[in-house]
């Protein structure tokens, strides 16, 4: 990277302005890292890990099934089918847990996975 330094304006000794030519810059004048596209996705695990993880969770937070239902934007029926899954996990689709994570997280309720499954309040 090279980086040269000449004054603002010709003439004027008061202000300098450096350049560089090497990466580029952001609109504050930043390095900006390029990132390399990669062959495989990353997955990031969502900490709710069981039915009865997600029944404790509302129970802690004072939910019912409705109200958690109304939270996440499902029907009712839902949270009992997750809830009764037991130890098995409650839905494979992310964003599902992500938003049943959400959710308990608004009402001060954080689930966990490691080292066991749990919830705890804020």
């Amino acid at each position: 990277m090279e980086t040269t330094i000449s004054p603002a304006m010709p003439g004027l000794e008061t202000g300098w302005v450096a350049s560089m030519s090497g990466p580029a810059l952001d609109e504050a004048g930043w390095p900006v890292a390029e990132i390399p596209e990669l062959p495989y996705t990353i997955w990031i695990m969502s900490n709710i890990v069981s039915g009865r993880q997600i029944r404790a969770a509302r129970m802690l937070a004072g939910l019912t099934q409705a109200d958690l239902a109304r939270a996440v934007r499902c029907h009712p029926r839902s949270v009992r089918y997750w809830e009764n899954k037991g130890s098995n996990p409650p839905t494979n689709v992310a964003s599902t847990l992500d938003d049943i994570e959400r959710a308990l997280n608004q009402h001060g309720v954080v689930p966990f996975s490691t080292p066991t499954p749990g919830v705890r309040l804020l």
